[in-house]
């Protein structure tokens, strides 16, 4: 447990531990229940998938939603790899943008679950096939994040290869 806490970074702190928890401690609070276990070690690996759950939705559908509502122009990502390397706030800048999406998704999940529980919806799904629809749902997410986090290696290494030239 030592090593892995020792590879957890701010970034994994703000933008999947923290999300993660919070949605377990706000959606036990919507369905009057408690959904943190009181073992530390299953409670934290849970809050921790949980987060990245969260995060890729805010990467892959929250953000692309926000973007085009506020317009905002987003620059090239060669681009923010060259600003990167001369402003080191950046990185940090990054990830409290990030960490602000992956909470905005998280409040619009903790809302379509009090919406859902207001419904009383849940009563009328059978829980088998909602738990199908999940599991391939988060095979779709991870398919996806997958996708995306491989451009970024792509064009990480291009840059590499194209600076070394």
């Amino acid at each position: 447990m030592e090593k892995i806490v020792e590879k957890i970074n701010s970034y994994h702190i703000f933008n999947y531990l923290v999300p993660g928890y919070l949605f377990l401690i706000i959606s036990g609070k919507i369905l009057k229940t408690t959904l943190i276990s009181n073992n530390i070690i299953s409670s934290f690996f849970e809050a921790y998938f949980i987060g990245i759950v969260i995060s890729r939705i805010s990467s892959l559908i929250t953000e692309k939603i926000i973007v085009k509502i506020w317009a905002l122009k987003k620059e090239p990502y060669d681009k923010y790899i060259e600003a990167n390397n001369e402003d080191g706030k950046l990185e940090v800048l990054n990830q409290d943008c990030n960490m602000y999406r992956s909470l905005c998704t998280l409040m619009l999940l903790e809302l379509v679950l009090k919406i859902i529980s207001l419904l009383k919806i849940s009563n009328l799904i059978n829980k088998d096939i909602l738990i199908i629809v999940i599991l391939i749902l988060l095979v779709i997410l991870f398919a996806f994040s997958f996708v995306k986090q491989n451009k970024y290696i792509s064009l990480r290494v291009k840059k590499i290869n194209t600076r070394g030239r």
